[in-house]
């Protein structure tokens, strides 16, 4: 016997079943956070009842007592860190005024998690490089061979990052491409 919620389903256009899906999956999100919520209430409450301290827990949940450390003592979650717990008895460090570099919210950047467009692209390979962080293997290994690093820049605008690049490159392998300039490593057997 066919489900009759499914065929009322079948019968809803893309977009409103795509609506639909987003508008159940925002609640589903809402659902979990509560239960987390829940959780933590339990958990926060069970040791407070039994004198436990919920840093304890957090550091056997992490794998055993972490060992001694120096300097300032880890950051407890504000959602396991018990209720009242910080500057009441003197520990800044647990939820009281906290002070310096640690103090607030992380700052994290605004690009992170997006994708970002590749400056190079490897023709043969299809591979790309965002030109951030360390060369590309790829893109190295074609200098040393001779390649100019311009060769495989997909926006021609960008020239003067790409000859940054080669500045970087030419400072590491020397203008012919290798390792220490033009000098040459000799093999074996070679004649001195």
């Amino acid at each position: 016997m066919p489900d009759p919620q499914l065929s009322k389903l079948t019968k809803l256009s893309r977009p409103k079943l795509e609506a639909l899906a987003q508008r159940a999956q925002r609640a589903l999100e809402v659902l979990r956070q509560r239960e987390v919520d829940s959780l933590v209430d339990t958990i926060r409450t069970q040791a407070r009842d039994l004198g436990i301290d919920v840093a304890d827990i957090v550091g056997r949940l992490s794998g055993g007592a972490a060992p001694a450390r120096r300097g300032r003592p880890p950051a407890i979650s504000p959602a396991l860190a018990p209720a009242g717990a910080g500057a009441a008895n003197g520990d800044e460090s647990a939820g009281g005024a906290r002070r310096g570099r640690g103090a607030g919210k992380r700052r994290t950047s605004k690009m992170r998690g997006m994708k970002i467009q590749p400056w190079f692209v490897n023709p043969a390979t299809k591979e790309a490089w965002t030109g951030r962080g360390q060369v590309a293997r790829w893109l190295a290994d074609a200098f040393q061979q001779g390649h100019s690093v311009e060769e495989f820049l997909v926006d021609k605008s960008k020239r003067e990052d790409a000859q940054r690049i080669q500045q970087k490159l030419e400072a590491k392998f020397g203008k012919g491409g290798r390792r220490g300039g033009a000098r040459r490593k000799r093999g074996r057997g070679a004649a001195a």
